[in-house]
């Protein structure tokens, strides 16, 4: 008889765990695009200084502690303040091929952004929040993904000139 009554009394079993249940209101996460347009109006000059001026970027390897501190000159993004390596940079879609970091960079391995060129980039998709279910541990932070222009049959130069002065 205990039996016949726990059946009667459990009426609804709700399995969770991949099939959270959701609010309708609730959606993907936010991805911050930057257009071509917003890109020309920000007046950066390199991928570099497009990604390091964006305000969820903090923590990241800039071009003149990496040249002093003896990075060679890799530069890297980072979301929230947290190491380089946690912030996942794709090109595409596409994973690149990380660069290690000295230990004044904060250790391990992160993409060297100063290797994409900014004339090249169609938008910048940046997802701010941690991606490292879909990711893994290297998208802690967020992920930062370039796409390129497609059927690109113009070439750019530039240059940059600087001359010391006399004081």
């Amino acid at each position: 008889q205990q039996g016949a009554s726990a059946e009667q009394a459990m009426q609804r079993v709700e399995i969770t765990g991949s099939s959270i249940k959701r609010i309708a209101k609730e959606g993907a996460l936010p991805v911050q695009v930057l257009t071509a347009a917003d890109i020309k109006q920000s007046g950066a000059a390199s991928a570099t200084e497009l990604i390091q001026m964006q305000p969820s970027m903090q923590g990241f390897v800039p071009a003149a502690s990496s040249v002093n501190g003896g990075g060679a000159g890799v530069t890297t993004a980072a979301l929230h303040s947290l190491p380089s390596k946690y912030t996942l940079v794709l090109l595409d879609g596409q994973r690149m091929a990380p660069s290690a970091l000295g230990s004044s960079q904060g250790g391990g391995y992160a993409v060297n952004i100063e290797s994409i060129p900014l004339e090249a980039v169609e938008r910048v998709e940046i997802l701010a929040d941690g991606a490292s279910a879909l990711y893994g541990s290297d998208a802690i932070g967020g992920v930062v993904n370039f796409i390129l222009k497609k059927n690109l049959t113009k070439g750019e130069v530039f240059a940059t000139y600087g001359q010391p002065r006399k004081s």
